[in-house]
């Protein structure tokens, strides 16, 4: 049964009035486990306050990829931000948020606004209690995502919104949580929702942004999953391995690669066939078999599909293995590579040099990374 959370993350990113780089980055990594999203305001603004909010969140990254925790390595941060305070080093207020894959998270607020989480008929600031790491104080919240729910995320440039104004001390994000609720709701699209608090904030500063003003709005809906086999593997007493992980896997199955079809269709002892006076002059004929929404050629459908995945879906007309790749590459969420490491002889002709062909072992992961930074969920296993 396919249950997968996916969450989106949208950014609204709005510099203070004079300047033109934002000193407020934000910055996401996704896994099978977890998503992890860190909001850090540089301090002042500029080039060098964004210099140094980057500098932040590469470092909690590096510091959990290392093997700390997320609390120890959020209090490591804190830590240095405390000791940096009133130094030309690297310093900024920071919000990092941990959602694991079934909806249950965690945000931890180093001098940053509070996270609001807005459901179907509330929006609420999240409820938080002081945490001492490293003996630095660290506000902590804990919470559930469900599906078409949100958590925002925003930088002081909006909570203070106001001050001098009509707030002495800043909109807040109680006002900004109560506007939300009454004038936005949830059951608007994330662009509209971010734009309507934007524009909040802008009547606020009479017509200004007086500081860099950020929201980051993540979402959580249910995602699907798309399974790719490609490739036989190695050691041919994998087969029934990688065939069942694959198969087993819930979500939707496609195939690339002819020797692949090929063991598949022997697995499950059904007939296999090939498009019959294919319209395309360029990309490969697909092939057929019961059970599957594409069944296409391995290397050269790969590679087609990788020099085509930036284009906007208004160039794409043909209806072809490629397009067809292409369009379900783009609108799954999670996408699982089954990748055999067998080597195909065929792969190390001079024609697929001459005609710009890599292998799928070098093309598989350049186009992870494209729907990595499209936002995708991407997990890649090799047999």
């Amino acid at each position: 049964m396919q249950n997968y959370l996916h969450f989106d993350i949208k950014e609204f990113i709005k510099p203070h009035s004079s300047e033109s780089i934002c000193g407020d980055v934000i910055a996401s990594k996704k896994t099978p486990e977890y998503i992890l999203i860190v909001l850090t305001d540089g301090i002042s603004h500029g080039l060098k306050a964004n210099i140094y909010a980057n500098f932040i969140n590469s470092r909690l990254f590096s510091l959990i990829e290392s093997g700390f925790t997320f609390h120890e390595s959020v209090g490591k941060i804190a830590q240095s931000n405390h000791e940096n305070t009133g130094k030309d080093l690297p310093y900024g207020a920071f919000t990092a948020v941990k959602i694991l894959n079934n909806g249950k998270g965690v945000a931890l607020c180093y001098e940053n606004p509070i996270p609001i989480l807005i459901t179907k008929n509330s929006a609420s600031v999240l409820k938080s209690h002081t945490l001492s790491i490293n003996n630095v104080l660290i506000m902590e919240s804990s919470f559930y995502l469900s599906p078409n729910e949100y958590i925002l995320l925003c930088t002081d440039g909006v909570s203070q919104a106001g001050t001098g104004f009509d707030y002495t001390f800043g909109w807040g994000e109680k006002n900004l949580s109560d506007y939300i609720r009454k004038h936005i709701g949830n059951s608007e699209k994330p662009d509209f929702i971010c734009k309507e608090i934007q524009h909040k904030v802008l009547a606020l500063n009479n017509g200004k942004y007086r500081d860099d003003s950020t929201i980051c709005l993540i979402s959580c809906r249910k995602g699907n999953i798309l399974n790719i086999i490609s490739g036989p593997p190695e050691n041919r007493e994998l087969d029934h391995e990688i065939i069942n992980d694959y198969l087993e896997s819930p979500g939707t199955h496609i195939i690339c690669g002819d020797s692949t079809a090929k063991m598949i269709a022997r697995h499950l002892n059904l007939p296999l066939s090939i498009e019959e006076n294919p319209k395309s002059l360029i990309a490969p004929p697909r092939y057929y078999l019961e059970g599957f929404k594409l069944v296409t050629e391995g290397a050269v459908t790969l590679n087609q599909v990788y020099n085509i995945i930036d284009e906007p879906y208004e160039n794409i007309t043909e209806d072809n293995a490629v397009t067809v790749l292409y369009s379900m590459l783009r609108n799954f969420d999670k996408i699982k590579f089954f990748t055999g490491t067998a080597s195909n002889p065929g792969h190390h002709d001079i024609s697929f040099t001459q005609k710009g062909i890599v292998s799928r072992h070098k093309i598989i992961p350049l186009i992870a990374n494209k729907l990595i930074e499209f936002g995708k969920l991407v997990v890649i296993k090799k047999y």
